[in-house]
């Protein structure tokens, strides 16, 4: 395979392979989508992470180990397995970036989360919840703000449900370049609950309302466990 380790500050060229700088952030034992996919943007090619959007993102599996990114097709080195990709839009042009698993454990550091959220009102157990955010400068903000709100309606959805993860996003339009806001509203809703005792999967609409009247979207999907889940109504 004709590719090299390239410098992780350096943005792509053909088919370079990267190390990302992930870690286990806090008490966390995984490492977070949201960073794999923020250190993917800064890396791309041709000045799309100051133009593009992100558009998708897929994960199968979490891990706590380092990140190697590739572009498009290339294939990961040998006994590398790949666990999830992100999809970035810029004209019409799509270009993905892939995640393999290395073997190395990631380092674990504790970085405060720049961006606050609270929820307005109680959370009730339907997989919705309405947030006031403030603090919000980065696409990496961004994306902590979507995930972790998701999470919070999810960890609200009853004592039974656990081991819950971001899976992926998709129908998304999230700007690399800094976003439209700094503070408003956040809107999560529930669309769809798939599988069965013990695991479950669900998508969830999630609308983003700056102050100023700035909107952004994205369907965000989640899965968790539980002996047994069922919605009302």
């Amino acid at each position: 395979m004709a590719a090299s380790l390239a410098h992780p500050s350096k943005p792509f060229t053909g088919d370079d392979l990267h190390r990302i700088d992930v870690f286990l952030n806090g008490g966390r034992d995984y490492v977070q989508g949201t960073q794999m996919i923020a250190r993917a943007a800064e890396i791309l090619p041709g000045g799309l992470a100051e133009t593009a959007i992100l558009t998708t993102a897929a994960f199968k599996k979490i891990t706590r180990n380092k990140i190697l990114c590739l572009r498009g097709d290339a294939a990961p080195p040998e006994g590398l397995a790949l666990i999830g990709d992100a999809g970035f839009k810029r004209d019409g042009e799509t270009l993905t970036l892939r995640f393999a698993e290395l073997v190395e454990p990631a380092e674990r550091r504790d970085l405060p989360e720049n961006v606050a959220y609270e929820s307005l009102g109680t959370l009730k157990p339907d997989l919705c919840g309405d947030f006031a955010f403030a603090g919000l400068n980065s696409f990496e903000d961004l994306l902590v703000l979507i995930v972790q709100t998701v999470k919070a309606v999810h960890e609200a959805a009853g004592p039974d449900v656990h081991d819950i993860w971001f899976t992926g996003c998709r129908n998304a339009a999230l700007p690399l370049a800094d976003p439209p806001m700094t503070a408003g509203k956040l809107t999560v809703r529930h669309l769809r609950l798939l599988g069965r005792a013990p695991l479950f999967q669900t998508m969830s609409a999630v609308d983003v309302e700056g102050t100023g009247g700035d909107t952004l979207s994205a369907i965000v999907t989640f899965a968790f466990q539980a002996p047994a889940f069922e919605l009302e109504g």
